[in-house]
């Protein structure tokens, strides 16, 4: 069978095989541990970084009057 086969192309067998491989596909990755990462675990309310755009900048430039 080709990774995706048109339906219209199956018989009903066929159909029946390609949802089969599909469901146990699904439930093969279900059965996988997660990739470990960095970002998986949700950060504290307190840890969330500020929004930089909704910050006022801080002025770079000073000027003295002279």
């Amino acid at each position: 069978m080709t990774p995706y086969p048109d339906a219209a192309n199956l018989s009903p067998a066929d159909r029946l095989r390609e949802l089969t491989r599909l469901l146990a596909a699904g439930l093969l990755r279900l059965a996988l541990p997660a990739p470990h990462s960095d970002n998986s675990v949700p950060a504290e309310p307190s840890e969330f970084r500020t929004n930089d755009l909704a910050v006022p900048p801080q002025k770079s430039v000073t000027v003295h009057a002279g």
